[in-house]
């Protein structure tokens, strides 16, 4: 990597950083109108970035972050206080910040269009502000090819002069006024025809005709943070790493010393210094995992200006709440699972939530309460997404379910299996469909990718109290603690997290169901059996359940009963991507390699279930059931 590379990753990094800020600034900020330390903070944000921008010849950001401080100039000044007005105003720059520095990075090109308005919306709330002088050339005005200066040239030029995107006769306006006026609130007014379409001043053809608006004025949808492929660790973190390197390294020279003066009287000492390095190789493991580990703060914060986006466009009144943000998760899970976070919320906020009016009928407050939460429990983060509007209505699901032939009606059925319904692709109760959702393409979203996380998603409700939506993830998608088993010559991982217990049934405990397959009664639970050999074509050291052994695991949703001839022990492994190196296989999750060389395949105890229910009856003579009695 160059060093303008360089300069340009470092750069989208922290500008990243700082919009975020500024985010979370501005939405606060919304609560606290007169808080002097949040508005210092929302300027000395933009300030930075138009610096930095400047040094590096982004003219776009530079002029665009230029323009913006006046308008935070007026908040420092108590000119100007937040409304919903002005933040919308505000957080419609941020957007355009965001496309920009996306652009930097290697993104789409910037919205031209985004890029004006927003200079529109912040001319509208200078003008009501009485700093209505308006140069030939407006502020925010877009260059007809986006300037570009190398990095290299911008950091070492020896008389830098920052580009501008203003004709060089064009005065620069004059937004400070002589004597500070009294604080200006800026009233919202209906939006109307007229203030819908957005003019482009010094625009050669008529704008288009307007077009028909909704009762609330439309928001600029967020663009989304790119994925940054850097991880920011704290100092303290790569200080015992290096401590702890340096143990390894000593404890390396001390066995290649035991080993070329090898003697019988010193084997004792060589297993002593042996074990040693195997606690600091797994310490050492421990601590490259952590050092992978991310809050997930930076994925929670996001959510409140969703949340205020769609309170706006259902016209909805509500809250987001957020717990156990500085819970750690990997930083390739977190990466993954804001997508379908951001689903679940829409999803309470349009099919869960009530509207105010409604609210009240209930006897509940106008405004809604929205959750999000998480904590550790185990070897697994667990995150809930909860509200507390209408809940589930399961006769409505089930009719739905019934009209789309999901289930054929008069089906028995338990909750959590009607609630597993609504993540069926094209699966929707909403009468109509709405920006929001109605099309049935957002839970199974939902679902599929949180299993491609090795998740689970579970859903609880109580009609007229609220939902709860429990997404189950592991710590890691790196490292597996598992259980070995044998099934006749091969050796296949159970993660740990899955495994209940392991036990020897007795013949009288397996039973055959019509219409149900086996199953094995334990201590009165009655699981489906799955016979392992069979299901991987392999020749068995037991052909009976009550020869072998049998493993109950459970992957948050539903247990099954693994049939498997021996325990192996524990391991603590490296997990490779099967379909990376070779092919997905279905109930396969990837595979490792063991101290003795040979590939040990790790079995997807989420997915292990389907793949049985899936296969033909000749070939699986088990399959699925909920919960059956002989």
């Amino acid at each position: 990597m160059n060093l303008e590379e360089q300069l340009r990753e470092l750069f989208v990094e922290e500008a990243g950083d700082a919009l975020r800020e500024f985010e979370q600034s501005l939405l606060l900020l919304e609560s606290l109108p007169d808080d002097p330390d949040l508005v210092g903070k929302l300027f000395r944000g933009v300030h930075t970035l138009k610096g930095n921008s400047r040094i590096l010849g982004f003219a776009n950001i530079e002029h665009f972050a230029h323009d913006l401080e006046n308008l935070l100039d007026s908040l420092r000044r108590h000119e100007l206080i937040v409304n919903e007005q002005v933040a919308d105003v505000l957080l419609r720059c941020l957007d355009v910040l965001k496309e920009l520095v996306a652009e930097v990075g290697g993104g789409a090109v910037h919205n031209a269009d985004n890029y004006r308005a927003a200079g529109e919306g912040v001319r509208k709330v200078l003008a009501q502000l009485g700093k209505s002088e308006q140069p030939e050339a407006p502020m925010f005005e877009l260059p007809d090819e986006p300037t570009r200066v190398s990095l290299a040239a911008a950091m070492y030029r020896s008389n830098p002069s920052p580009p501008s995107v203003r004709p060089a006769d064009s005065p620069v306006p004059s937004l400070r006024p002589p004597s500070l006026r009294p604080p200006t609130v800026i009233a919202s007014t209906p939006p109307s025809s007229e203030a819908k379409h957005e003019v482009l001043i010094g625009a050669s053809e008529p704008p288009p005709p307007p077009k028909p608006v909704s009762a609330k004025p439309a928001r600029a949808k967020p663009v989304q943070d790119a994925e940054s492929n850097s991880v920011r660790v704290p100092i303290d973190k790569l200080d015992r790493l290096i401590n702890l390197t340096g143990e390894v390294v000593i404890a390396q020279s001390i066995i290649a010393q035991l080993v070329n003066d090898l003697t019988p009287e010193r084997v004792g000492v060589l297993q002593e210094v042996v074990a040693q390095m195997d606690r600091h190789c797994r310490e050492l493991q421990e601590r490259m995992l952590g050092a992978r580990m991310l809050p997930l703060r930076n994925v929670f914060t996001r959510f409140h200006r969703l949340v205020r986006d769609l309170a706006g466009t259902t016209g909805k009144a509500m809250r987001l709440e957020v717990s156990g943000e500085e819970t750690e998760l990997d930083k390739t899970v977190i990466e993954k699972i804001s997508d379908p976070l951001t689903h679940l919320i829409r999803n309470a906020v349009d099919h869960g939530i009530e509207t105010p009016e409604q609210r009240r009928l209930t006897g509940k407050p106008e405004q809604a309460c929205v959750r999000l939460e998480a904590y550790q429990k185990g070897g697994n983060i667990f995150i809930e997404v909860s509200d507390d509007g209408r809940g589930i209505d399961r006769e409505r699901v089930l009719n739905k379910a019934v009209e789309q032939g999901l289930i054929k009606a008069g089906t028995a059925m338990s909750d959590e299996e009607v609630y597993q319904l609504i993540f069926h692709a094209g699966f929707s109760t909403a009468e109509k469909v709405t920006e929001i959702s109605g099309r049935g393409v957002g839970m199974d979203v939902v679902k599929r990718n949180v299993e491609a996380l090795k998740g689970s998603i579970q859903i609880q409700s109580e009609p007229g109290l609220g939902t709860c939506f429990r997404v189950k993830l592991p710590l890691t998608l790196a490292i597996l603690d598992g259980l070995g088993v044998r099934v006749g010559s091969e050796i296949y991982l159970v993660p740990l997290v899955s495994v209940v217990e392991s036990l020897q049934p007795k013949p009288s405990d397996v039973h055959e169901l019509p219409h149900a397959g086996e199953v094995v009664d334990v201590r009165g639970e009655y699981l489906p059996l799955v016979r392992l050999h069979r299901l991987f074509d392999l020749a068995p050291s037991f052909e009976s359940p009550h020869e072998g052994l049998v493993m109950v695991i459970d992957d948050g949703s539903r247990k099954l009963a693994l049939q498997i001839d021996e325990l192996i022990g524990q391991y603590q492994v490296v997990i490779k991507s099967l379909e990376t190196n070779f092919q997905a296989v279905p109930g396969i999750a990837g595979a490792t390699v063991l101290g003795d060389g040979r590939v040990a395949l790790i079995l997807d105890t989420g997915n292990l279930a389907n793949v049985v229910k899936n296969r033909p009856p000749e070939q699986a003579p088990v399959e699925l059931i909920a919960e059956s009695q002989p």
